[in-house]
């Protein structure tokens, strides 16, 4: 790699990202502004879609492919023999909350980078992509694009996601969902008590079982859930409750004891309510956690320091989980967390959903978009 040349394809994507900065802004706050959930993600589709028709023909652009209707592909080709990279827009909303995971700076942060990479495409190699990912907050949309073979042929994937921390290479949490349903006999619970089951007790059995488990488990370990039907009516007792769980852990393989310690836990508090206990298929997939490459998160950490932003290296694990986590399995990968607030700034949080639309959040998806363009250019450049 000639370094004369990538210092000035740096300085020219750099500039060029800078020189786009209002532009990108304007589709950041669009963004931000849609709350449509996984699958539905239509509006914020449109306004991704229609700054990517502003680079020109250079790009192609194929939408619902997958035969899902809110994915896309936007691909710069440079017509030479070279590596295929790729990075990945998310746009949904979290339910209740809008943009409170900052996906829209997800996606503003993959049109950046593009914008920066078409200034220098005459003089790299490959293809660059940027994926259009729905429901990644519910489904796991990138899991059931992957299925359908959208990512093969992939040499490097550059993720991006806001944070309260400046950091690269971060793991995930490995996430196993888990449905669980009581079921008991419904009575009057005023007239014949004494004859009914309660399936709401043995939920609630399994529920302190879980809490008190938790100062026995490993320190990455997580289980978290809710109630989605706890019954109909006070005046009967409770003859069928359902709940859904999230059982996360570094290691897949903690997460699957920590999945069959909540089965124990589940059946034994059925046997005490008299109730029976079934765990039926869940509708969401498994996330794997993400495992970063450690030569293109060098690459990227480079990158990084060009633009200025200074790193955490403390922080190894990202609390949280992901669906890029099985594709991180097979493509080297590296994940990139900006700040865009002071910590503590949690996801999922209305604080951190103003944070994604503030100026804070514009700055992230600037820097952003210079640090995925730039690790891209060395990959083009046949930095590995």
């Amino acid at each position: 790699m000639d370094d004369t040349v990538r210092t000035r394809l740096r300085e020219t994507a750099v500039a060029t990202i800078d020189e786009r900065h209002a532009w990108l802004r304007e589709l950041s706050h669009a963004v931000w502004e849609c709350d449509d959930l996984g699958w539905q993600e239509h509006r914020a589709v449109a306004a991704i879609l229609e700054h990517a028709r502003h680079l020109g023909d250079r790009v192609s652009i194929a939408e619902g492919i997958g035969g899902f209707e809110t994915a896309f592909s936007i691909t710069l080709d440079t017509g030479r023999p070279g590596p295929h990279v790729a990075t990945m827009a998310e746009y949904d909303a979290v339910a209740g909350l809008g943009q409170a995971c900052g996906h829209n700076l997800i996606s503003t942060s993959t049109i950046g980078a593009l914008t920066g990479l078409l200034a220098c495409a005459d003089e790299l190699t490959g293809r660059f992509t940027v994926f259009g990912t729905p429901a990644e907050e519910t489904a796991g949309g990138k899991m059931y694009m992957e299925d359908a073979g959208l990512f093969e042929g992939l040499d490097a994937l550059l993720m991006f996601h806001p944070k309260d921390i400046n950091t690269v290479g971060q793991r995930s949490l490995t996430l196993l969902p888990l449905v669980i349903e009581f079921h008991g006999h419904a009575v009057h619970a005023a007239a014949f008590p004494y004859r009914g089951r309660n399936a709401l007790d043995a939920f609630v059995n399994m529920y302190v079982s879980i809490s008190t488990m938790r100062q026995q488990l490993h320190d990455d370990a997580r289980i978290h859930g809710i109630v989605t039907h706890g019954g109909d009516t006070p005046a009967n007792i409770p003859d069928y409750v359902r709940s859904e769980y999230v059982c996360r852990a570094v290691e897949r393989s903690y997460a699957e004891e920590l999945v069959e310690m909540v089965k124990k836990a589940a059946r034994a508090a059925a046997e005490a309510a008299n109730c029976e206990v079934t765990f039926p298929e869940p509708e969401r997939l498994p996330y794997e956690s993400v495992r970063p490459d450690p030569e293109v998160c060098e690459l990227m950490r480079d990158a990084a320091a060009y633009v200025g932003v200074e790193l955490v290296e403390d922080e190894p694990i990202l609390w949280a989980s992901n669906d890029s986590g099985r594709i991180s399995q097979r493509v080297p990968t590296a994940p990139l967390s900006l700040s865009i607030g002071t910590p503590p700034l949690g996801e999922h949080s209305h604080e951190f959903r103003e944070a994604a639309g503030s100026p804070d959040g514009d700055r992230a998806f600037a820097d952003a978009s210079k640090i995925l363009a730039l690790t891209a250019v060395d990959l083009m450049l046949g930095a590995r």
